[in-house]
């Protein structure tokens, strides 16, 4: 795992943001984790992006199969990439959902269509 060092400080908070979301106490130096959270910083990924991952796959397996709320299982290499954007359309989803309609007297130019 050469050159892996520069990557600790943010393994830690990612773990830590792990453990704070699912309830769990996953442990930075596990070695399957550790490769899979490595590979997914070097392919430029942060804090923000696995947040969003480990919120989605959370909320879609802790009532139906709480045995799968683990790192490695939200951070496959095969499956990373295609959680990010399933996160990112949720979050679309809840905030346009959340946005409320202008009200006809307020929209500008009212009758100049």
């Amino acid at each position: 795992m050469k050159g892996c060092l520069q990557f600790m400080g943010e393994v830690v908070r990612i773990t830590d943001c792990f453990n704070e979301i699912t309830g769990k106490h996953a442990k930075y130096y596990t070695l399957g984790s550790l490769k899979l959270i490595i590979f997914h910083l070097r392919l430029g990924h942060r804090l923000p992006q696995f947040k969003g991952v480990f919120e989605y796959k959370y909320n879609e397996f802790k009532d139906t199969h709480p045995e799968w709320i683990v790192i490695d299982t939200f951070c496959r290499q095969d499956k990373f990439e295609n959680n990010l954007e399933k996160a990112r359309d949720a979050y679309r989803a809840k905030m346009a959902k959340k946005a409320e309609p202008v009200p006809e007297a307020h929209k500008p130019f009212k009758g100049l269509e």
